[in-house]
């Protein structure tokens, strides 16, 4: 983690860049009276620099410098915006300053989260030669360790252990360092929804960078808003996870996706179907589902139509074949939340998102194995859906839908 110092730094080089090219902003503009404009303009820039810095340091949180560097990386790009809106050749100089250093901020975030997914994976794969996850239940003051990732809600820990029968009842158990949350997906989606946003910024210091590199001087005046018209949202085949997001937001559907030509041969090219899972009682939800649906911002658009998705039942037996000194009823709890989450509609985790709608390159007996022997404690997994031990591959149409669950440990 690091240092206060460090963290400290970085916020005041980002409210000095702030106020720099803010003031020279509104003095290139309006002269002396755009210098009080600039300072008002810097001040709301640099409230939400504070308010993250002070949310991230009662949290206490080991991705401080992540929270802070992004927000920090918003507030200089559109300081540096609004300096290169301007005529003045020095006021771009100050805007091209700041994007370069709010790139650089995102650049910071994007490689240290992309190192903190990497260790997660290995440590909750039961990868790492010297640390695992462990329930917090036996820890004593467990809650004044440090989270791994901030707005987590945590129910474990991450600890020291250099013996696989070690306990937290023994003198030479493992030594807790920070809280995480039991379920690996969980802590994933803090860290993505924080990687889209510093993409989608990283995307717009491309197109603000343009500005002084590609277009002349002379001519940015006139070329600002055509420079500014392009377009940085993906094409709508590839926005799939976005359309999600938004038509599950509407009242009575329970789950939504797009299937395209990519995702379902059936589907021409050009067009796309909507698959609804909603509530049968409300009458008006395809028509708001498609209303919504072409309303979505997105490159080449697509011919849309609605139809209901086919809900697929899947009767699940597992045994499982547990690793020395786990325990019984810890795994067996942590295995049944695990293969529920499958099938969770609004989950957005990494086991359940790629069988939603059964993505062609993994069948279903795949990801339920896949989620069940990345559980703690188990060492081997004997799967039966549906009465076989084969892979069942889901069609492009069919939601999965669990019919019964049972989990057992092999004697």
């Amino acid at each position: 983690m690091p240092s206060e110092r460090v963290v400290r730094a970085m916020l005041g080089v980002s409210v000095a860049t702030i106020a720099a090219v803010t003031v020279g902003a509104g003095y290139g503009s309006l002269g002396r009276p755009g210098v009080a404009l600039g300072l008002a303009c810097a001040w709301l820039l640099a409230r939400p620099l504070r308010e993250a810095d002070v949310a991230s340091r009662v949290e206490g949180a080991l991705d401080r410098l992540e929270c802070v560097a992004v927000v920090s990386a918003r507030s200089v790009f559109v300081a540096g915006l609004c300096a290169l809106l301007t005529r003045e050749a020095w006021v771009h100089l100050l805007g091209a300053a700041g994007v370069v250093f709010a790139f650089g901020l995102l650049a910071l975030a994007l490689v240290r989260d992309r190192a903190r997914m990497r260790f997660l994976e290995r440590v909750y794969a039961n990868d790492h030669p010297s640390l695992r996850v462990e329930r917090d239940a036996d820890v004593r003051g467990w809650e004044l360790l440090p989270p791994v990732v901030s707005g987590v809600i945590t129910d474990a820990v991450i600890a020291h252990a250099t013996a696989a029968s070690a306990t937290y009842r023994t003198s030479d158990g493992p030594r807790p360092l920070a809280r995480v949350a039991s379920s690996l997906p969980r802590m994933m989606a803090r860290l993505e929804r924080r990687t889209r946003l510093a993409g989608a910024l990283a995307c717009g210091l491309a197109c603000a960078a343009s500005l002084v590199v590609v277009v002349p001087p002379s001519a940015r005046a006139t070329a600002a808003p055509r420079a500014f018209s392009c377009v940085i949202a993906p094409a709508c085949r590839d926005a799939v996870p976005y359309f999600e997001d938004r038509l599950e937001s509407l009242p009575g559907v329970t789950r939504a996706t797009l299937l395209t030509h990519a995702r379902d041969p059936n589907v021409a090219e050009g067009h796309g179907v909507i698959l609804l899972a909603a509530d049968p009682k409300a009458d008006t939800t395809r028509a708001n589902a498609l209303a919504l649906a072409r309303s979505i911002p997105c490159r080449e658009p697509l011919e849309l139509t609605v139809e209901e998705a086919r809900d697929r039942r899947f009767d699940v037996r597992a045994e499982l074949v547990l690793e020395p000194g786990a325990d019984r009823a810890a795994t067996l709890r942590d295995a049944e939340a695990r293969v529920r989450a499958l099938f969770q509609p609004a989950s957005r985790t990494v086991e359940s998102e790629p069988v939603r709608l059964g993505v062609e390159e993994k069948t279903f007996g795949y990801r339920v194995r896949h989620a069940l022997r990345h559980v703690t404690g188990v060492q081997a997994v004997r799967l039966t859906i549906d009465g076989r031990d084969a892979d069942v591959p889901l069609a492009p149409r069919d939601f999965p839908t669990l019919g019964s669950l049972a989990l057992s440990v092999a004697k």
